[in-house]
C-alpha cells in the first residue's frame, strides 16, 4: 500500500513543476507584450502615463524584460 501512496504522490510533484514552468513562459509572455504595447504608443501617450522613451530603453537595458 505504500508503493501506492509514494506512486500516487510522484504526478502531483511533476505537475507542481510543468505548472510552475508554464505560469513562467506564460508570465514572460504577458511581459513582452505589456512592453510592446508601450512601444507602439507615441511619446505623447507615454507621457500621460508618466513614461518617457527613455524610460522603457532604461527598463529594457536591466533585463527585466525578456528580449524578443
Amino acid at each position: 500500500m505504500a508503493h501506492v501512496i509514494a506512486a500516487g504522490n510522484a504526478p502531483a510533484k511533476h505537475s507542481n513543476i510543468f505548472s510552475a514552468f508554464v505560469r513562467k513562459i506564460v508570465e514572460a509572455y504577458q511581459e513582452r507584450k505589456a512592453f510592446a504595447a508601450l512601444e507602439s504608443l507615441d511619446d505623447r501617450l507615454l507621457e500621460d502615463v508618466g513614461l518617457t522613451r527613455g524610460d522603457l530603453l532604461d527598463w529594457q537595458a536591466s533585463g527585466r524584460v525578456p528580449r524578443r
